[in-house]
C-alpha cells in the first residue's frame, strides 16, 4: 500500500495563514486483486472531501485570526494534518480510520477521528449491514463496552466522567467504528465519555461475542 497526500496553504495579505495537509492509503496490484481501482478511487475522492472540508471549517478562522493578530506580531498560521491507519483490508474490504490534528504553534485547538469502510461492491457499509435480521447486535456491543470501562475505572477511576454508565449508550454513533482482524472498534469522540486526557476511547468488541448473529462476510 503506498501513500498519497493532498496539501495547500491559504494566504491573506501575503502571508500564510492556514496550511492543510491529508494523508490518504492507495492499493498496490495484487494487494486485494480486482478490487484495487475501486478501493483507491474510494479513499481518493474522501480525502478530497476532507480537504475540502477542513479548508472550509478553518481557514476564514485563520484570516480572521491573522486580521486580529498580525499588527502585534503574535499571529502564527494554523495547521490541519489528517493521518490514516489502515486496520483492515481483505475480503473485499478495507477499513480505515483518519485522525485529524489542528495546531496553532504549540497549542493544539482541535483532534478528532472519522472512519470509513468501504466494501468493493457496494461502497460504503454501515455497521448494521455486518449482522443478520433479528441480532440484537447494540445491546452486545454497549455490554461489552461497558465491561472494559467498568475494569479501567478500577486502575483509573478519573478516566471517565461519574455518569459514563448512560453516556456510553447516548453518545454511540454507529457511524464511528472500524474493522480489525479479530473484532469490531467502536470509539468515541474526546471528552463524549472523560475528560480530555482520556483521548478518544476506543473499544475492540470480538466477532465471537455476536454468535451466530454475525454475517458470514467476515
Amino acid at each position: 500500500m503506498k501513500e498519497r497526500s493532498l496539501q495547500g496553504d491559504f494566504t491573506w495579505g501575503g502571508q500564510t495563514v492556514f496550511r492543510c495537509q491529508v494523508h490518504y492509503p492507495q492499493l498496490e496490484p495484487g494487494e486485494m486483486p480486482g478490487c484495487e481501482g475501486a478501493v483507491s478511487a474510494f479513499y481518493s475522492r474522501y480525502a478530497k472531501e476532507k480537504w475540502n472540508r477542513l479548508a472550509a471549517a478553518w481557514s476564514p478562522k485563520a484570516r480572521a485570526n491573522c486580521q486580529r493578530l498580525k499588527p502585534y506580531g503574535l499571529f502564527e498560521p494554523l495547521e490541519a494534518q489528517c493521518e490514516y491507519t489502515v486496520m483492515y483490508c481483505q475480503n473485499g474490504y478495507c477499513s480505515v480510520f483518519f485522525d485529524t490534528y489542528v495546531r496553532q504553534g504549540a497549542q493544539e485547538l482541535d483532534r478528532g477521528r472519522q472512519s470509513c469502510t468501504f466494501w468493493a461492491p457496494a461502497g460504503m457499509v454501515p455497521l448494521a449491514a455486518f449482522f443478520r435480521p433479528g441480532c440484537a447486535y447494540r445491546a452486545v456491543l454497549l455490554r461489552n463496552i461497558r465491561e472494559q470501562i467498568a475494569r479501567q475505572c478500577v486502575q483509573e477511576p478519573k478516566a471517565y466522567y461519574v455518569d459514563w454508565p448512560e453516556l456510553v449508550s447516548r453518545r454511540l454513533d454507529e457511524r464511528n467504528y472500524y474493522l480489525a482482524d479479530d473484532g469490531f472498534v467502536l470509539y468515541y469522540p474526546r471528552r463524549a465519555l472523560g475528560p480530555s486526557i482520556t483521548g478518544i476511547p476506543s473499544f475492540l468488541v470480538p466477532y465471537g461475542a455476536f454468535g451466530s448473529g454475525l454475517g458470514p462476510e467476515l
